[in-house]
């Protein structure tokens, strides 16, 4: 079969909504995430993206998770996403707290529960992204850093300086990869 991953998902939430009785009348967002979100997506996921939904959550479920989730909408979600703004949270930790809740939405949707036509995220406004420029040690701050660090952290900033890797893609590197031959 040659289902993409979003296919199989849409169709999986398609079956199990047939499962599913009306459990929307008077279920809240807490039931809701618990109940339907999380073993039915986030589960699904990879740890990494499991972990990333969890610290999600936890900006979005001490607010709504009292509300019955078919009460929440657009001007409530836009009043919460312009608190968070309001927090001095990251432009790009707000754009993934309001991905979350477009995420819960999108589900209760497919799974009938939300009952609105539109996932109620649509239109929230983020503020921008601004990138830091990025600094290149000159080679005289290289030295004078390499001379304050001992191996293994010596070690790494000259990888990272001679190669260009970030640090994830440092602490990826296994001498079982390597091939010296070649």
């Amino acid at each position: 079969n040659d289902m993409c991953e979003d296919d199989a998902r849409f169709e999986a939430d398609a079956f199990l909504k047939t499962l599913n009785p009306d459990l929307s009348i008077g279920m809240t967002f807490n039931d809701f995430v618990a109940k339907s979100f999380r073993p039915q997506h986030v589960a699904l996921l990879k740890p990494a993206g499991q972990l990333h939904y969890r610290t999600m959550l936890n900006h979005i479920l001490p607010v709504f998770g009292e509300w019955r989730i078919n009460e929440i909408d657009h001007p409530a979600l836009a009043n919460f996403i312009g608190l968070k703004i309001k927090s001095n949270l990251s432009p790009q930790t707000i754009k993934h707290i309001r991905n979350a809740c477009s995420a819960v939405f999108r589900h209760a949707m497919v799974n009938g529960i939300y009952k609105a036509q539109l996932n109620p995220v649509v239109g929230i406004k983020l503020p921008e992204m601004v990138r830091k420029p990025k600094h290149a040690l000159s080679l005289a701050e290289l030295e004078s850093l390499l001379e304050l660090l001992s191996s293994p952290a010596s070690d790494m900033v000259v990888l990272a300086c001679l190669t260009g890797l970030g640090r994830a893609e440092m602490l990826g590197l296994r001498w079982g990869r390597v091939n010296l031959n070649d």
